[in-house]
């Protein structure tokens, strides 16, 4: 049991939501004491601050109302600055895999790990017995995300547990799940608002996973823009959309004469809905030709929703039909108890909410943990579980565990000491190879500038590509797929060398003055951007010439030309193949 209250609480913290849940253990089952589901209202997509606002003066109020104050909390990290990698390593102790992930793990994440947190988890060994390697499940999370979680928590006097991801969530749920069939192979798929993640399980550990940016908040925001084309009226605000979206979900088609009470044709909704339907079909796809690259065992037995997308009617059977694979929910309440002051036929209807949450509270030996334990830490949990021993009277059974833990912390850092200098030893052998290596590199460069010494020299400014993907990515409209972006440089004129002194003047004349006369040169560029737009026709060109003008506020973009708009038949819903220039 965690040290201080008796209690075990997982909080989810979501961009439109607040999932709050706690369990006590009672022998081997969990009983559920609370829970509290807070939703935002407006999108905060546009207003970060406003959002980190909203976020502490709702906990803080949860806090008090559920008296949480001191309790230890496990809570997930999610976003572009985390990732969950399965990898295979020599049979070495945990903390040498630590070492070898932040070495040999520059070409598996997706960011650089020289100052981010790690940590690993084996999870089996390879089935050759040659050369028998470990399977471990690598996490890292960019420090400073950690810090700001961590900062947060405690602001709130809250005192974080665990600090895990999404997948590791799902997954213990998952295995929450009764009459579950043995050895199967499960896509755990949790829709959030702006993003999803697809967690694959199979012999109950994640295999692999990936988290995508459609949501239903995609579902909102395309009613919004349903409403703002088809009403005479007031169009549907944030909050309106979201309660259609749950009323009315994905409608059948045949439903041309009915209408939502603001006057929104059901058949509108549908076929405005569909084209975000598609593109979540297209991601999870995806995902899934991804693990099966990978997977010795590519078959894929069930999908199990959880999130605010599972409840969302009509999505579980467009999935069902779009895969042919059977889609199902947890059943997790026969491993759970629900305390008698529970509403329990409210939480049946919102649970799919609240997996990710469950997971979390009930996850009480997690495998993997992002937050920075220290020494000063353990010590300080050693000494809160003293002074419950101390009130019993077994003062000296409180003192011999502190000579014996203390003696056990020495003889660990020196075991620990001992691994750290082997690994080093065999990280300066691979960099004295990377050092010849580098040797001959420079050298070849040397070789390199002497050739081109006879040219002027061109300053070529370096092109923030992340960021513009960044600031593309918020001004594509919902019914809009980009599939290709490049950066076409033009020429730059070519200079002959100077031969003498006498035709150096006329060279200047025609390049203008080199490095040590002025300004250098700069090369330019067009950006091509190509993708897929859902819809009927003159729904697609409003969507570009809306997306057209969104470039034009971006900043590093003027002068955006429709280059070229095909129809493409492959999909079921109307759509054409465009190509913008910029």
């Amino acid at each position: 049991m965690p040290p201080g209250k008796g209690q075990w609480v997982g909080l989810d913290i979501g961009t439109q939501s607040i999932k709050i849940i706690t369990f006590e253990k009672t022998k081997n089952r969990w009983l559920l004491k609370n829970y509290q589901y807070l939703q935002t209202t407006g999108n905060w997509e546009e207003d970060p601050v406003g959002y980190e606002k909203w976020v502490q003066e709702t906990l803080k109020k949860s806090v008090n109302q559920m008296g949480l104050a001191g309790a230890w909390v496990s809570n997930p990290l999610s976003g572009t600055q985390v990732a969950l990698r399965k990898m295979s390593f020599p049979d070495m102790p945990l903390e040498e895999v630590k070492e070898a992930v932040r070495f040999q793990g520059k070409a598996a994440f997706p960011f650089p790990l020289d100052n981010a947190v790690v940590d690993v988890a084996r999870v089996g060994m390879s089935q050759e017995k040659k050369d028998s390697q470990q399977e471990v499940l690598a996490a890292a999370a960019i420090r400073d995300l950690v810090n700001q979680r961590v900062t947060l928590l405690k602001n709130l006097n809250l005192r974080p547990l665990c600090l895990s991801l999404v997948p590791l969530a799902l997954k213990k749920a998952y295995l929450l799940s009764a009459g579950r069939p043995v050895n199967e192979s499960v896509a755990l798929i949790d829709i959030g608002s702006h993003a999803s993640t697809i967690a694959m399980i199979q012999n109950e550990e994640v295999v692999f996973s990936r988290e995508i940016g459609l949501g239903g908040g995609h579902f909102t925001e395309t009613l919004m823009d349903l409403s703002r084309s088809v009403q005479s009226g007031k169009p549907l605000t944030y909050e309106d959309a979201e309660r259609t979206k749950i009323m009315y979900g994905i409608p059948n088609p045949g439903l041309e004469q009915e209408q939502t009470e603001e006057g929104i044709p059901l058949e509108g909704i549908r076929e405005g809905l569909m084209p975000v339907v598609d593109r979540l079909i297209m991601e999870i796809d995806r995902s899934f030709g991804y693990f099966k690259t990978q997977a010795e065992n590519q078959t894929i037995d069930r999908i199990l929703l959880s999130g605010g997308g599972a409840l969302l009617k009509g999505l579980p059977k467009a999935l069902e039909r779009s895969f042919s694979i059977p889609i199902a929910e947890y059943n997790l309440w026969d491993n759970l108890e629900i305390d008698p002051g529970i509403n329990g036929e409210a939480l049946g209807r919102e649970y799919p909410l609240f997996i990710i949450a469950i997971g979390l509270a009930t996850d009480d030996r997690p495998t993997v943990n992002l937050l920075p334990y220290t020494r000063q830490s353990s010590q300080q949990a050693f000494w809160e579980t003293g002074k419950k021993a101390l009130a019993y009277g077994l003062l000296p059974v409180v003192f011999t565990g502190f000579l014996a833990y203390q003696v056990l912390s020495v003889r660990s850092e020196l075991s620990q000491l001992d691994k750290k200098i082997s690994t080093r030893q065999g990280e300066l052998t691979l960099l004295e190879k990377s050092r010849n290596e580098l040797d001959k590199l420079r050298q070849q460069e040397n070789d390199l500038d002497q050739k081109l010494s006879v040219y002027p020299p061109k300053m070529v400014e370096k092109t923030p590509v992340q960021e513009i993907l960044r600031r593309i990515s918020q001004k594509v409209p919902p019914n809009i797929t980009l599939t290709s972006f490049s950066l076409v440089m033009d020429p730059v004129k070519e200079v002959k060398p100077v031969e003498n002194k006498a035709n150096e003047k006329e060279q200047v004349k025609q390049t203008g003055p080199g490095p040590q006369n002025g300004p250098r040169p700069k090369s330019e560029g067009n950006i091509q951007l190509k993708g897929v737009a859902y819809g009927p026709g003159d729904e697609v060109l409003r969507s570009l010439a809306a997306f057209s003008q969104g470039l034009e506020t971006v900043g590093y973009f003027s002068g955006v030309r429709l280059e070229d708009v095909k129809r493409n038949d492959t999909f079921k819903t109307p759509a054409a193949d465009f190509s913008l220039s910029v």
